[in-house]
């Protein structure tokens, strides 16, 4: 098993993209991070490399909800290669989407249960990942967090 952290993402029929960046997503191990410094990947002084969060309270608190937010996805990833711990998150050389949360708390507010779920299920099968509760995802976050001690 390789540690887990949460993020979100941008999803329409375009496909998967992260959230701060323009990088588009497919399905399966992601290509290495890249750093405009072209140095290795991720680098302690750097923002470089896939990011995540360790909770999923923590990412909805800094996740801004801007014109894009009925588009948004929160998914587990798995990393692998190099990862910089940091105090709310990581930073990971190689990382995949394992999980898609259904969030219908957040996202029924917005779009209504249906559509939700709907988009939801949408990006999972995009993805070829399982649907999983927000209560899931916390208990997979928690055992990730042993991976670290």
């Amino acid at each position: 098993m390789y540690p887990v952290g949460i993020r979100v993402f941008n999803f329409s029929s375009l496909g998967l993209f992260s959230y701060a960046a323009s990088y588009r997503w497919s399905p399966g191990w992601q290509p290495a991070a890249t750093c405009l410094h072209q140095e290795e990947v991720p680098r302690e002084d750097c923002g470089c490399g896939y990011h995540s969060c360790k909770s999923f309270n923590y990412l909805c608190a800094k996740v801004e909800y801007g014109g894009l937010k009925l588009h948004y996805i929160y998914a587990l990833i798995e990393m692998r290669g190099k990862i910089v711990v940091q105090e709310h998150g990581y930073r990971a050389q190689f990382a995949r989407v394992t999980h898609i949360v259904a969030c219908q708390n957040i996202l029924a507010h917005l779009l209504g249960t249906r559509m939700a779920n709907d988009l939801e299920r949408e990006a999972s099968d995009f993805l070829k990942v399982p649907l999983i509760s927000t209560r899931e995802s916390g208990k997979i976050l928690r055992q990730s967090a042993d991976w670290f001690k």
